[in-house]
């Protein structure tokens, strides 16, 4: 902590202007270094940025840019990869949680009017009836028995695009609705990149050197900017 009670961020950390810029950095610092491990699977911060990149590469197809798309999924890596490759793509990545009940989640979906709704292939049944009662243009269904992100993970080709702005959109997390409706509140990538050095200053870790294991649902601020602040040392595994 710094004189006057202040938490200060370690100068040792690198500065980036967006999160997607330090998944960028990391793949090429410590390009086979172990960025993210769930279960049995793993990937390098090479695959990672080329599965983003790949994801990326998928919704700009589609149209996505400029649009939203809502990413309803339990934690794991398809996930992780949708809401990077969300905004890695240009547009709104909106997190959601998979178990809300159909009643709890349309009124978050009419809210952010998604142009891709992201689901595991148990979901998938119901994410195309919301699909078609709400007007969603594309379902893209992700995870082991549907399309998972290995085929990019090691596809050495592929770039990610443009890098965003900072002012640019980059996610919308919802509230838990404790006084009604959960509210949609907007990031910009500078707010959710200056939210991740929050957490470091408040929790720092040894640039290059440590694991989290991250508990938290990436649908929630907390568990995506704990693992968001990880990318922003550029070295840490994250589990």
């Amino acid at each position: 902590m710094a004189a006057g009670g202040r938490y200060a961020l370690d100068l040792r950390y690198r500065r980036y202007p967006t999160i997607v810029h330090a998944l960028d950095d990391a793949a090429n610092r410590l390009p086979e270094r172990t960025a993210l491990i769930v279960q049995d699977r793993r990937l390098s911060y090479r695959q990672y940025r080329a599965a983003a990149a790949g994801m990326a590469r998928h919704f700009e197809a589609l149209g996505a840019r400029g649009r939203a798309i809502a990413v309803c999924m339990g934690n794991g890596i398809e996930a992780a990869v949708a809401v990077h490759g969300a905004m890695a793509a240009g547009a709104l990545a909106a997190p959601m949680n998979p178990n809300y009940t159909p009643a709890e989640l349309k009124p978050l979906l009419a809210d952010v009017v998604p142009h891709i709704l992201c689901c595991e292939p148990a979901q998938e049944a119901r994410a195309r009836d919301y699909a078609r009662e709400l007007g969603i243009p594309h379902v893209e269904v992700l995870g082991r028995g549907a399309r998972t992100v290995d085929a990019w993970a090691n596809d050495r080709a592929l770039a990610l695009p443009p890098l965003p702005r900072p002012g640019d959109r980059s996610a919308m997390f919802f509230t838990g609705g404790t006084t009604g409706l959960p509210k949609g509140a907007e990031h910009t990538h500078a707010t959710l990149i200056a939210h991740s050095y929050a957490m470091l200053a408040l929790w720092p870790m040894e640039p290059d050197a440590e694991t989290m294991l991250n508990v938290a649902p990436l649908f929630h601020i907390w568990g995506f900017a704990s693992r968001s602040s990880t990318r922003s040392c550029s070295a840490p595994r994250r589990c």
